[in-house]
C-alpha cells in the first residue's frame, strides 16, 4: 500500500529501525514491488551516498517481527524535523540525515545564488572526484595555516593593548554556547539560536558569533539577520579601513611616516574623529569627520576605503590599535540596544571576549575535513559561474548550460595539470 501511493518515477528509500536480524527480512518483503529503484544497506555507512538520489523516503519502524513494522511516512509528507524527532538514533546520526533530507540537486539558478546551497550541491557533484578531495585538504591547509598566522598577531595586538592600559588583562568571559553545524541546515541552526535567546530580541540585544574560518559564520549572521527583527551584523572592516584612512592622510599631511601617526597620543585623537551616526531610515553608519575628510563609511567602502594605500596599511594599522578598535565598538553596541536594535558580532575569539553579553555562540564542524570541502566548493562554484557568464551565458535562471560539465571544469580549472 505504501509504495503503490508513491509515482515510479521515484526512487526509494526503505530505512529499517530496529534490530539487524529484522533487516533483511524486511529487505526480502519488498524486493516483489516493481516500478521503483530499490537500495538496501544496512547502518550508516552508505546512507549519505542513497539519500542523494532519492525522492522519497519511507520509514519503517522495526520492532520484533515485520508484521508489526509501523509506516510512519514519505518524505514529501512530513517535515524532516519531525522525522528525526522520532527516530530512536544518535546525535551524529540525526546530523548526517538532516543534511541528505535537505539535499539541493544543482542547477543554474542554485549555481547563481552563490550560498550555502550552492555549496552542497558541488559538494554532492564532486564529492567521489578524486581531484576534488585533494583540492578540499589543500584548501583545509591553507584555511588552518592562515588562522594560525592571523591569531598569533590578533594576540600580539591584543598584548600591545593591554600594556597600554587599554584593555584588562584578565577578563570574565560568559558562557558559550556550541552550535555543532555539521549536516544542518542554516534555518535549524539559527531556530537554536533564536530559542536561546528568549525575549532578549524584543528589548535590543548584542550577541556574538565565534569560530573558525569556513565553518559557515558568515552564512548564519545573515539568516540571522533576516529572520530577527532590527538586528545589525557589524564589521570590524570598515572601522579598521577608516582608522587607517586618517593614518595615512595625517602621515601625509605631516610628510612622516605611518608608525608616527600611530603614537598613542596620536591615535586617541584620531578615534575622536570617527562618529557612529543613526541615518533617517533607521540604519546605523559610521562617519569620518577630520583632517579634511567627511565620509560615511558606507558610501566609500569599495572606493576610497579600498586604495591601495588603505590596503598596504591595514596590517600595521590592524596590529596597533586592537584596543582603541574594540573600546569603539563597545560604545557603538551601547548606543545601538539602547536604540532597541539587536547587534550580531562575527568574529575571533581573542576580540569578542573583551564584548559583555550573555548571548555568545560558537560556530562548530568536529569533521575539520568539512572546513576545507566548503571552500573548495565556494572557489568551484564561483569559477563555474564566471566560466558561463564569460562564454555568454547570463548565468541566470532559464539558460541553457550543463551545469555538472561546467563544475568539473571548473574544478579542472583550479587544480590544474
Amino acid at each position: 500500500k505504501v509504495f503503490s501511493s508513491v509515482p515510479t518515477s521515484n526512487n526509494i528509500i526503505v530505512w529499517c529501525l530496529g534490530p539487524r536480524t529484522m533487516v533483511p527480512r524486511l529487505w526480502a518483503s519488498r524486493m516483489s514491488i516493481r516500478g521503483h529503484s530499490h537500495f538496501g544497506f544496512r547502518g550508516m555507512g552508505r546512507l549519505h551516498e542513497c539519500l542523494m538520489v532519492c525522492s522519497s523516503l519511507i520509514f519503517l519502524r522495526s520492532t520484533c517481527a515485520p508484521r508489526r513494522s509501523a509506516f510512519i511516512g514519505t518524505l514529501p509528507d512530513l517535515p524532516a524535523r519531525l522525522l528525526l524527532g522520532r527516530a530512536p538514533w544518535r546525535a551524529s546520526h540525526r546530523r548526517l540525515l538532516a543534511g541528505c533530507l535537505h539535499a539541493v540537486p544543482l542547477t543554474l539558478d542554485v549555481l547563481a545564488r552563490q550560498d550555502s546551497d550552492t555549496v552542497r550541491a558541488v559538494v554532492d557533484v564532486l564529492a567521489s572526484d578524486a581531484s576534488f578531495e585533494a583540492f578540499t585538504a589543500r584548501q583545509l591547509q591553507s584555511i588552518v595555516r592562515r588562522d594560525e598566522e592571523d591569531g598569533e598577531k590578533l594576540k600580539q595586538g591584543i598584548q600591545l593593548a593591554i600594556d597600554k592600559g587599554l584593555l584588562p588583562e584578565q577578563v570574565h568571559v560568559e558562557s558559550t554556547r556550541s552550535l555543532n553545524v555539521e549536516g544542518r541546515d542554516v534555518d535549524d541552526i539559527c531556530s537554536e539560536i533564536i530559542e536561546a535567546l528568549g525575549d532578549a530580541p524584543q528589548k535590543g540585544c548584542v550577541m556574538t558569533l565565534q569560530g573558525l574560518s569556513g565553518t559557515g559564520k558568515g552564512t548564519v549572521a545573515t539568516r540571522l539577520q533576516q529572520l530577527l527583527p532590527n538586528t545589525h551584523i557589524w564589521s570590524n572592516g570598515n572601522l579598521f579601513r577608516a582608522v587607517t584612512l586618517l593614518a595615512t592622510t595625517l602621515a601625509e599631511q605631516k610628510g612622516t611616516n605611518l608608525q608616527e601617526a600611530l603614537r598613542p597620543t596620536t591615535l586617541q585623537t584620531l578615534m575622536g574623529m570617527l562618529k557612529l551616526v543613526e541615518l533617517t531610515d533607521g540604519e546605523f553608519d559610521l562617519k569620518v569627520d577630520g583632517l579634511s575628510l567627511s565620509y560615511l563609511a558606507s558610501e566609500v567602502k569599495n572606493t576610497v576605503l579600498k586604495e591601495s594605500r588603505i590596503e598596504r596599511s591595514i596590517p600595521t594599522v590592524a596590529g596597533m590599535t586592537q584596543g582603541e578598535v574594540i573600546n569603539f565598538v563597545r560604545e557603538a553596541l551601547e548606543q545601538m540596544t539602547s536604540s532597541g536594535y539587536n547587534v550580531l558580532l562575527e568574529g575571533r575569539e581573542q576580540t569578542l571576549n573583551y564584548i559583555r553579553t550573555p548571548h555568545r555562540f560558537e560556530v562548530i564542524l568536529p569533521n575539520r575535513a568539512l572546513i576545507g570541502q566548503r571552500r573548495a566548493a565556494q572557489l568551484v562554484g564561483a569559477r563555474a559561474l564566471d566560466q558561463i557568464r564569460c562564454k555568454g551565458g547570463s548565468g541566470e535562471p532559464g539558460s541553457e548550460v550543463d551545469v555538472h560539465a561546467e563544475i568539473r571544469k571548473a574544478l579542472r580549472a583550479l587544480v590544474g595539470p
